[in-house]
C-alpha cells in the first residue's frame, strides 16, 4: 500500500467547506476532493470550491478504486453500491452484489451464489462462474472458495487448476494472497497453496476457536489464534509469521485484536497494525508507540486524532512532532492526501496544509 506524503510541520487550515449535512465520507485524488453526504456525492478542487455534485441513494462509504483512479465506489452497509465518474460524478455502473475488485477494464463482483467480470466500457458481464464463501483477487488471478474446494481463474475467467481444501469453513472463512501463496484460514486450520499450481506448501492447526489471518509482508501472512496459544507455543504468543515455505517467527503484539498490512513508508517495507496505530519493520520489532484515538498512516507516520486533538507521529518516534491548536467533535474523522490532511467533523470539511 502506498501512502500519501505527511504534513511533517504544523499546517495551516488552507479551506474549509460546509456540507448540507454531516459529511459521511471524503477521499482526496490529487488536489480533488470528493464528499459523500446523505444522499448527494460532491467534488471540491484545490481551493475547495465546488466542481459538480450529483444526487446518490443509499451510500454511506466512498473511496477511490485503487487501479482506476478515475472511478469512485459508492456502498452502503447493505451491500451493492454504483461505480462513478471523477470527472462529472456520472454513474459508470451499478452494482447489485459485493465488489471485490475493480481492474484495468473490469470489475470483479459476486452476486449470491455467482462471480461475474462485467465490462466498465460496456456494462456486459464478460464471463460467470459459480462462486463461493470466499474470493480473493491478486494480480491476474482470481481464487475461489467453495465446500472443500479452492479454484484458481484467470481474469478472462478460464479455469487454472483446482484444489482439496479439506478443512471445516465454520462461518467466516477467508482467504489471504500473499506473493506466490495463498492461505485458506477455516474454522481450526489454516492451509497455505502455491498460487501457481495449488500444490499444498502447508498447514496449522488453529485451535477449537479458530484464528484470524492476513497479510504482513508482501511475501508473509500472520496468523493470530484466538485462544492466543499455538502448538508448542508459550500462552503469550499470539502472533504467528508463515512465508510459503512455513513458520518464519512469533511475536507478542500486546493486543488481542491485531488486523496488519504492508506499507511503504520513507522507501521501506513496514506492517501497519491498523488496531493499534504501530509500526513493524522486518524483524517484527515494534516502531514508535500504540495509540489510543483513531489513526491515519502517511508516509513517514501517522496522523492521530485523541480526544478532540489532531497530532502527528513520526515513524519512529513517541512523542508528537506536531498538534493542531483546533479542537474536533468526537465523531470527527481523519482523511490523507498529499501533503495534505483531511478533517471531516460534522458538516465541516477542513484541508491544513
Amino acid at each position: 500500500m502506498t501512502l500519501p506524503s505527511a504534513v511533517t510541520s504544523e499546517p495551516e487550515l488552507d479551506w474549509s467547506w460546509q456540507a448540507p449535512g454531516d459529511v459521511e465520507d471524503a477521499v482526496a485524488e490529487g488536489e480533488s476532493t470528493y464528499v459523500l453526504t446523505s444522499g448527494s456525492l460532491f467534488a471540491l478542487d484545490d481551493s475547495g470550491d465546488e466542481l459538480w455534485d450529483v444526487e446518490v441513494e443509499g451510500a454511506e462509504y466512498l473511496s477511490v478504486a485503487e487501479l482506476r483512479t478515475d472511478l469512485l465506489w459508492l456502498s452502503g452497509s447493505d451491500g451493492g453500491g454504483s461505480l462513478r465518474s471523477t470527472e462529472d460524478g456520472e454513474e459508470v455502473l451499478a452494482i447489485d452484489g459485493e465488489l471485490e475488485t475493480v481492474l484495468e477494464g473490469q470489475a470483479i463482483v459476486s452476486d449470491d451464489d455467482e462471480l461475474s467480470s462485467i465490462n466498465l466500457d460496456s456494462g456486459d458481464v464478460e464471463w460467470t462462474t459459480e462462486g463461493g464463501e470466499s474470493i480473493a483477487v491478486d494480480g491476474g488471478s482470481v481464487f475461489i472458495l467453495a465446500d472443500d474446494q479452492l479454484r484458481r481463474l484467470a481474469l478472462d475467467g478460464e479455469e487454472q487448476w483446482t484444489a482439496d481444501a479439506e478443512l471445516a469453513l465454520g462461518d467466516y472463512p477467508y482467504m489471504t494472497t500473499a506473493d506466490g501463496f495463498v492461505v485458506v484460514n477455516g474454522e481450526d486450520t489454516a492451509i497455505a497453496f502455491d498460487g501457481q499450481d495449488g500444490e499444498e506448501l502447508w498447514s496449522v492447526d488453529t485451535g477449537d476457536d479458530g484464528g484470524s489471518a492476513g497479510l504482513m509482508f508482501p511475501d508473509q501472512v500472520y496468523i493470530q489464534k484466538n485462544d492466543f496459544s499455538f502448538e508448542d507455543d508459550t500462552e503469550d504468543t499470539k502472533v504467528v509469521i508463515y512465508d510459503r515455505d512455513g513458520r518464519v517467527a512469533s511475536f507478542d503484539p500486546g493486543t488481542s485484536f491485531f488486523y496488519a498490512f504492508p506499507v511503504r513508508s520513507e522507501g521501506d517495507v513496514y506492517a501497519f497494525d491498523f488496531g493499534e496505530g504501530i509500526l513493524y519493520d522486518e524483524e517484527f520489532e515494534a516502531l514508535g508507540r500504540s495509540h489510543d484515538g483513531s489513526v491515519q498512516p502517511v508516509d513517514g507516520g501517522l496522523y492521530e486524532l485523541s480526544e478532540g486533538e489532531v497530532s502527528f507521529f513520526r515513524n519512529d518516534e513517541s512523542s508528537a512532532a506536531w498538534t493542531l491548536d483546533d479542537e474536533f467533535g468526537d465523531d470527527a474523522q481523519l482523511g490523507a492526501a498529499e501533503d495534505r490532511l483531511l478533517i471531516a467533523d460534522g458538516s465541516d470539511l477542513l484541508s491544513y496544509r
